[in-house]
């Protein structure tokens, strides 16, 4: 996990929340598990170093992608939803901070503005397909899943890789 700047880390991990709230948490938590994060063990954070946790937040990041296909779910950037998602993206970034013995300021703060900007970004993007490219919203709701894979798998990787140098 070493290979990673810990604030740029914290702030796609932050990217990612924004998008899938719970997919940053597992993405996280994945990352952890295999990176041998000796810091995490006596920390509030500790949980995600489980590959149990790890497990349970892919469950509900894999609810949250189907929910948000539904009509009943908030929009992101309601002030109850937005408010989550920089929360999580805060506490992942805190996560990270701990993980990496970095500065926990600025990897709170990249964690919970990562959100911010995805959340927005994503929002402006998927209104933009569906309203003005006429796609239908289950479509551009896929994207937004194929992009949170893509970056997470990235991620989780990368994280691979170093721990394996």
């Amino acid at each position: 996990m070493n290979r990673y700047y810990p604030p740029i880390l914290s702030f796609a991990l932050g990217a990612v929340t924004g998008v899938r709230q719970m997919a940053g948490p597992a993405v996280f938590s994945r990352i952890a598990g295999v990176g041998m994060c000796p810091a995490l063990q006596s920390s509030p954070f500790r949980l995600f170093a489980s590959r149990k946790t790890a497990n349970v937040l892919a469950v509900a990041a894999a609810g949250e992608s189907v929910a948000d296909k539904t009509p009943i779910v908030l929009t992101r950037t309601s002030p109850p939803a937005l408010i989550g998602r920089i929360v999580t993206g805060a506490v992942v970034g805190g996560a990270v901070a701990t993980a990496l013995e970095s500065s926990t300021a600025a990897c709170v703060g990249l964690g919970g503005f990562g959100a911010v900007v995805s959340t927005f970004g994503v929002t402006r993007l998927r209104r933009h397909a569906t309203q003005e490219l006429n796609l239908p919203n289950v479509v551009g709701g896929l994207v937004e899943d194929a992009a949170v894979l893509g970056a997470g798998y990235g991620l989780i990787q990368g994280s691979n890789t170093a721990s394996a140098s």
